[in-house]
């Protein structure tokens, strides 16, 4: 009976352990991959050239969430400034660099409204220099309490002409 107790204890441990992995899990996942899609043929071909998991600069940004999810989540807010990014402890945030063009993302924790409503773009290329597109990261505001969503995102055409300049 004591051989019954302690491996129904250790499994239940076990499962509690695994289970609080996959939620943490999820909570830094948020960033997730995405595409937007149009009724336009054009929008549609370039979905299908831009790939979010494997466009250079689209990976460094899936990079870049894992920052900015922890930082929302350890101060209840966006950093003002992308730099702050570095003071979550143990968090190394990538370069805030387009990869392919080699310049410096944008970042505007205010930013335009995004790609759904209710979400806003916060960081992006500054120029359109992935087959005339740019990549960004939109965020859905959380209720109290709840957590930051961030995905990637391939801008559209009118929003990449809003956040331009």
């Amino acid at each position: 009976m004591t051989t019954t107790t302690t491996t129904t204890t250790t499994t239940t441990t076990t499962t509690t352990r695994l289970a609080m992995a996959m939620l943490l899990m999820i909570g830094v996942a948020g960033c997730a991959a995405s595409s937007t899609s149009s009724s336009s043929a054009s929008s549609k071909s370039k979905s299908t050239r831009l790939n979010s998991n494997t466009d250079p600069c689209a990976m460094r940004l899936h990079d870049v969430c894992a920052p900015m999810l922890l930082y929302f989540g350890r101060y209840q807010r966006l950093p003002e400034h992308a730099d702050e990014l570095s003071q979550v402890p143990g968090v190394d945030v990538p370069p805030l660099v387009c990869p392919v063009s080699n310049e410096k993302y944008i970042y505007n924790p205010h930013g335009p409204s995004g790609t759904v409503s209710g979400t806003r773009i916060i960081l992006y290329d500054a120029t359109p220099a992935h087959a005339g597109h740019r990549w960004g990261i939109e965020v859905r505001e959380p209720a109290p309490g709840q957590a930051l969503v961030a995905k990637v995102v391939l801008l559209p055409d009118a929003l990449s002409t809003k956040v331009g300049h």
